[in-house]
């Protein structure tokens, strides 16, 4: 009898789940995994010593609680509406938009970044993005490959020569 029930519990254990990863699930049918919340900044207007941009927050999810954003502006750099930290409730979903003025006497050489963070008893969510002043933003280098390796039979992909900068 033992016998028979490890082996009903090993079949149970090893039986595909009904239960779709939320990785995987979808929202309105608009995306498949990914971040819960995303931050983009576009720019409208650029001009000598102001621009005008807008901060898009989208949260694909509800949250376990409330999301707080903050703007971290750098010095010398003037923000209109003034309100540099603001609060999304935890079950709005969707995107929420933010026209933001800004003014500086010289061209700040620090980005404007939005932090937005949301801590729940078991998880929690972190997202940034930095508005450039009209620089474009830093390339990272790609890595030189050599041709593909092989373990075995298997192909493995591309080694990266870290001798090289």
């Amino acid at each position: 009898m033992r016998l028979f029930c490890l082996a009903a519990l090993v079949l149970v254990g090893c039986a595909k789940p009904d239960v779709v990863p939320a990785a995987s699930r979808t929202t309105d049918g608009e995306r498949s995994g990914g971040a819960p919340v995303t931050l983009t900044w576009n720019q409208v207007e650029l001009a000598q010593g102001a621009a005008t941009v807008t901060l898009e927050i989208q949260k694909h999810a509800p949250l376990e609680k409330d999301l707080a954003v903050e703007l971290v502006v750098p010095q010398g750099v003037s923000i209109e509406p003034s309100a540099l930290a603001w609060t999304i409730a935890a079950a709005n979903v969707g995107t929420s938009m933010r026209t933001i003025h800004l003014r500086w006497a010289e061209l700040p050489t620090n980005d404007v970044i939005a932090v937005a963070d949301s801590q729940g008893q078991a998880s929690g969510i972190h997202a940034t993005a930095s508005y450039r002043f009209g620089r474009p933003a830093p390339v990272s280098p790609t890595p030189a490959t050599g041709s593909p390796a092989q373990l075995g039979n298997h192909p493995i992909g591309n080694p990266i020569d870290l001798s090289k900068p």
